[in-house]
């Protein structure tokens, strides 16, 4: 859910409910608006009676509206302690939010080592299987058998789409190599995007 505004106003009528509580929001009082964007509808106005009001990190993705409940348009229509109440609310929803969004950059920090962890691995397994056919450039000749249409599924788009033709076959027989040497599908697609290069005898 995206937070765009925040505003005090009177209750016209007595017909909308609190989002917090499910009450009816009584005629003449005071409610919060929220504009938001929900992912399920898209564009909504939440209302919540002032008491019920508290936001959830785990739900807002993005906040634009003024922190400070002083802030919000016709918030003089708020009592001292309402005020209080809502401020301390909002001061406790910025920190859950740091520390989520914290939690969450240490969380994507340790993916991409891990990732490099694996691709170094691969990388290994790579070079052993070059060095288990004699050579670090595959060369090929017209007179090898086709490869099979699993070790073509491979090779990556970018390859297909502007590599000539002997640079896919190139790749696609290199490919059949690692394969054959016991390097893993995935392992040899990864491999096929790093800058490795063939040749044509």
């Amino acid at each position: 859910m995206r937070v765009t505004a925040i505003r005090v106003e009177q209750t016209r009528s007595a017909r909308a409910r609190c989002r917090g509580c499910g009450a009816v929001l009584p005629q003449n009082g005071v409610r919060l608006s929220v504009a938001a964007h929900l992912p399920e509808t898209g564009q909504a106005t939440l209302l919540y009676h002032p008491s019920c009001f508290q936001l959830d990190p785990a739900v807002v993705t993005s906040y634009a509206a003024p922190l400070e409940p002083a802030a919000w348009p016709g918030a003089v229509q708020l009592g001292p302690a309402l005020l209080t109440q809502l401020k301390e609310r909002m001061e406790l929803f910025a920190r859950r939010t740091q520390a989520r969004r914290a939690a969450e950059a240490a969380a994507q920090r340790a993916e991409r080592a891990e990732l490099a962890k694996r691709m170094d691995a691969a990388a290994q397994q790579l070079r052993a299987a070059q060095a288990s056919v004699g050579r670090e450039v595959i060369v090929l000749d017209d007179e090898q058998p086709a490869v099979s249409r699993d070790v073509m599924s491979l090779l990556p788009e970018p390859l297909l789409a502007a590599g000539s033709r002997a640079e896919t076959k190139a790749a696609a027989r290199w490919a059949q190599g690692a394969l054959g040497a016991g390097c893993d599908s995935e392992q040899v697609r990864r491999m096929l995007l790093l800058p490795l290069r063939f040749a044509r005898r």
